[in-house]
């Protein structure tokens, strides 16, 4: 097939990060696949047969392709700008719940406009894949059930060796004989729930917290562990283009999310056996169960104490149940020939 993506820049970001996994999987068996983006931003590597910069008035060849497949606001404008030109089979990749994902990271207001906007932007796509079912119930409100797809992401993970320094791996590797390493690697917002970590931290001195991430609650989170007494035991890495890096460094992994669409650095923990602690919402009670990880009440603190010590206590069970289940389920390949069906099922569509 050949097939063309339209992204927003080539970010290291969650969702361009599985447009480029799903790439790299039909390139090895080789379909041809030409990327088009907007933003000058070479943050990650492609095996696409060809990659270019676009504006949004410019109009690639579309005909040339069994499907266009887009991921983000401004690829989904962009098919919606241009969709009268366009006889080709069109989808695209929701990633979020659009109206949640805007109000935590913006304000109700953006929320209500944009996510007015780009609803109607999915309503001229001809197929509108979403990463679970309660998702897919969600997007019924504004597109008919029948084209809309649950594909659960997937990553593989190739050895990047270590990129980490002499020094930093000393720190680290210190502290991690001194405490159980509870470790969050994330975008720092209010939607990644990490508080809820540092203020159940004083009820176990035994532990620390790794933060691998930047983002505007930094500086919050860093007031809120001296307001708690626990700074000393809360290490606020910063961004790392590499955060696997430390994966191997954490004992325990927190996914404290308020909302989520399908976390990448979840895959990651579950790929290398890291036993996951997980806040109890939809999209992770959806894919695992209490056989792969420990569940816990959002804005519950002994919740979380319990779901934390529990797993604890049970640490190779845990992570033996977590690494097949991500063996099994959850690799790039599994969800690479997944969207490979579907292409073919919509370009075979009258």
């Amino acid at each position: 097939m050949k097939i063309a993506f339209i992204l927003p820049a080539l970010a290291n970001k969650g969702p361009i990060v599985v447009a480029r996994d799903i790439i790299n999987v039909l390139v090895k068996e080789g379909h041809v696949i030409d990327v088009f983006f907007f933003d000058e931003k070479n943050e990650i590597a492609l095996d696409a047969s060809s990659s270019r910069k676009i504006t949004m008035k410019e109009t690639i060849p579309f005909d040339e392709y069994d499907i266009v497949h887009s991921h983000g606001l401004r690829p989904d404008y962009y098919i919606w700008k241009h969709r009268r030109h366009i006889r080709t089979k069109c989808c695209t990749t929701m990633h979020n719940y659009i109206h949640e994902d805007l109000k935590f990271q913006y304000n109700q207001l953006v929320a209500t406009l944009f996510g007015f906007l780009w609803t109607r932007f999915l309503k001229k796509q001809d197929h509108v894949f979403v990463l679970s079912n309660h998702m897919k119930q969600y997007y019924t409100r504004w597109i008919s059930a029948d084209k809309i797809e649950v594909i659960y992401n997937g990553r593989s993970f190739p050895d990047i060796g270590s990129a980490l320094r002499q020094d930093e791996l000393a720190k680290l590797e210190k502290l991690k004989k001194e405490f159980i390493v509870l470790g969050v690697i994330a975008q720092l917002t209010k939607r990644k729930g990490i508080d809820q970590a540092i203020k159940i931290l004083p009820q176990l001195p035994g532990y620390c917290l790794l933060v691998v991430g930047d983002g505007k609650e930094k500086e919050q989170l860093e007031r809120l562990a001296e307001q708690y007494k626990v700074e000393d035991r809360c290490i606020f890495w910063g961004y790392h283009k590499n955060g696997s890096l430390f994966m191997s460094l954490i004992d325990i992994y927190l996914m404290l999310s308020r909302s989520e669409g399908f976390p990448l650095s979840l895959i990651e923990a579950a790929s290398q056996g890291i036993p996951t602690v997980c806040s109890g919402i939809p999209i992770f009670k959806e894919v695992f169960t209490q056989q792969e990880v420990t569940f816990f009440e959002l804005e519950n603190e002994q919740s979380l104490f319990q779901a934390i010590t529990s797993i604890n206590y049970l640490r190779d069970t845990y992570s033996q149940k977590i690494s097949q289940f991500y063996q099994n389920r959850l690799t790039a390949e599994i969800m690479g020939n997944n969207y490979l069906l579907a292409y073919k099922r919509l370009a075979a569509v009258n």
